[in-house]
């Protein structure tokens, strides 16, 4: 364990002068804590918009896991300067979400990334427990920057951040509701956006997984065959009882041993092995030697998949994990020495552990619909891990009416995919890409977010 070297510094304190190897910006980024209480504190980074910062829209990222760092977000899908995966440079990003917002990523929960937790009791968390922290989390923002206040709020993330997200925005209309009672500031909340996120357990996840294969013909109709008359049914972790006799896990194993080549996060795109040549990096922070994990599996930043994949999924992003763990890196954040190395998903480490709840955010929408918040959902169409199926699937099942029915949008002319409105709630897909849409169609959804957050979508 680390003693306690965070200090919530003032914001001219948490200015960040230049990231090493990251061009000059003509905006402030800001790196430093948030107070959830005297023994967690939140690391964030604000980068502000690079028209309008004054005025334009305050949006929040979550990344997934659930303990998976949003410096993933920062560094590889809408950060001003990215490494993509497989390489090991920083470039800058010519379609940041700073554009035209000031972009908030926020560590979550306490343990994750550079975010600091003093006991395992503080690393013990679910859907709740977290939600209550991320709240405190805000107010500490609003704390030390006041002046965005007035500016319109989006919650936004992807994959086990469709249940952050969605538990946030109740926690924080919940918040509203009792200033009214007490006469104190209301924050000014929005809308959400949540990117192929996990939301419905009947649906995400493992329940689309199948059908989602079948239909892009990585299994023939006689296998599927066996998957449907027999009723076969997992779901991640057990959150419910499945179903699946051994038939079921004949069929599975025989599925599995033909895909095991698959990248299940963009069925068409490149595999990268977890077979590190260095899995374990080093770094020397104030003249001691530390180490730390090097890259992360797609079976901790989506663990539901590690029932298919077992120990050996791909990897990605130990590039990332390179660059944070440099001594340079961390000062330019202001990250103290007492603060653990970091490293892109947090899993078992460290204590941290993360309970799911069986209601998963589904029931949370129809408060969000009626107080009026905006909501987007968008989803990459050739995602694996929460397929675009299940999430028409639990949309459909909301039986809210039809506003505007399947649409395509474009970006230079081309089809970047398709909308349907309904009343209380956007569905978008991203054609062509998988979970981390953001990262892998970066203008396409760069436009998308911008146009949702100034009212435009």
């Amino acid at each position: 364990m680390f003693v306690l070297g965070v200090v919530i510094a003032s914001p001219a304190d948490d200015l960040v002068d230049q990231l090493p190897e990251c061009a000059k910006f003509d905006f402030d980024m800001y790196s430093g804590y948030l107070d959830v209480n005297e023994t967690k504190k939140l690391h964030y980074v604000l980068v502000e918009s690079q028209d309008s910062p004054k005025t334009d829209p305050l949006v929040i990222w979550f990344n997934g896991g659930p303990g998976c760092s949003s410096m993933l977000g920062f560094m590889q899908e809408h950060g001003p300067c990215v490494i993509d995966d497989g390489e090991t440079e920083l470039k800058t990003n010519p379609f940041p979400w700073n554009m035209k917002a000031n972009v908030l990523y926020i560590e979550s929960p306490a343990g994750v990334g550079f975010s600091y937790a003093e006991g395992e009791s503080d690393r013990k968390f679910n859907d709740l427990l977290s939600s209550h922290d991320n709240l405190e989390a805000v107010k500490s923002f609003y704390a030390k920057f006041p002046e965005y206040e007035p500016n319109g709020l989006y919650i936004t993330g992807e994959s086990y951040a469709g249940i952050y997200v969605p538990y946030l925005a109740m926690r924080i209309h919940q918040h509203n509701e009792m200033t009214k009672l007490n006469h104190r500031t209301p924050i000014n909340l929005k809308g959400i956006a949540v990117g192929n996120g996990a939301t419905d357990w009947n649906y995400d996840t493992t329940p689309s997984y199948l059908p989602m294969a079948y239909n892009h013909q990585l299994m023939d109709g006689e296998l599927y065959d066996v998957f449907v008359e027999n009723n076969c049914t997992w779901f991640f972790q057990d959150v419910m009882e499945g179903h699946h006799p051994q038939v079921c896990q004949d069929a599975m194993s025989e599925y599995n041993k033909n895909t095991a080549r698959i990248n299940w996060y963009d069925i068409y795109r490149k595999v990268y092995d977890s077979a590190l040549s260095e899995p374990i990096g080093e770094t020397v922070i104030d003249g001691e030697t530390r180490y730390y994990k090097r890259g992360i599996s797609m079976s901790e930043y989506t663990p539901w998949l590690k029932e298919f994949y077992g120990d050996s999924a791909p990897t990605i992003g130990d590039s990332v994990a390179d660059y944070l763990n440099r001594e340079d890196v961390r000062k330019a954040l202001h990250i103290p020495s007492s603060i653990q190395t970091w490293q892109g998903c947090a899993g078992g480490s460290g204590g941290f552990s993360y309970t799911l709840q069986k209601e998963g955010s589904v029931w949370i929408y129809q408060l969000l619909k009626s107080a009026g918040y905006e909501i987007l959902k968008f989803s990459g169409d050739t995602d694996g891990a929460v397929p675009t199926y299940g999430s028409e699937r639990w949309i459909r099942d909301l039986h809210w009416s039809v506003e505007k029915d399947w649409t395509p949008w474009l970006v230079d002319n081309q089809v970047a995919g398709y909308t349907k409105k309904y009343d209380g709630l956007t569905f978008t897909t991203i054609h062509g890409v998988g979970h981390m849409a953001p990262q892998w169609k970066r203008q396409e959804v760069t436009e998308m977010i911008t146009a949702f957050v100034h009212g435009e979508w």
